[in-house]
């Protein structure tokens, strides 16, 4: 067990080495994060993802699952803009389908809406829709959860993900990752710790 988390931990390490070490700006763009829960992990969460970006280092989150292949997730975070704050809230509809397999468990399609509350002429990525595809393989007891999706919003951005989810005593979520944007003008990566209770 603890050989096959040391290999998980050095190839998480290793992607997000490559990622940071490209081109990279994080601090200059607001965008959609991708919040995944299996359902054989939990049913319904609350929790906190922490991150270190210019505009909000937190978010709070909730997800449930209606049944084994429909989950409704939503969040919102404070975010600080021009010495203003304002509130970021973000809905999530996700459908997986589900597999037999042994490791690959699901291929999840999902809808992200995201949007600025109390400010009409903010000029940044304000509000937008994500279209994501994420898989879910567990091995083991952890699971890793890669995504890619499309932002549709005036900065046409191409999302990806890496994210490493882990239970402990069947009520603590633990989930380290990294999310990706990139579109023309700006190339962006932002490592991300979540913490979440299993309701």
């Amino acid at each position: 067990m603890k050989e096959d988390l040391f290999k998980v931990l050095i190839l998480f390490l290793s992607f997000t080495g490559i990622l940071l070490s490209s081109n990279m700006v994080n601090n200059e763009y607001e965008y959609i994060s991708i919040d995944f829960v299996p359902y054989s992990t939990s049913k319904t969460s609350i929790g906190i993802n922490l991150y270190e970006n210019s505009y909000s280092n937190y978010e709070f989150n909730v997800h449930n699952w209606f049944s084994d292949n429909l989950c409704f997730s939503g969040s919102f975070r404070p975010i600080l803009i021009e010495d203003d704050m304002y509130l970021k809230h973000n809905l999530a509809i996700k459908y997986s389908s589900n597999f037999k397999s042994e490791i690959f468990k699901s291929l999840v399609l999902g809808l992200n809406y995201q949007k600025i509350k109390y400010k009409d002429d903010i000029n940044y990525n304000y509000k937008g829709i994500l279209y994501f595809l994420l898989a879910s393989i567990k091995i083991k007891s952890i699971w890793i959860l890669p995504s890619y999706g499309k932002v549709d919003d005036q900065h046409k951005t191409n999302q990806y993900g890496f994210s490493i989810l882990k239970s402990f005593n069947n009520k603590w979520l633990f989930t380290f990752g990294v999310n990706g944007y990139l579109n023309n003008y700006i190339d962006l990566a932002l490592p991300y710790i979540s913490l979440r209770y299993s309701i």
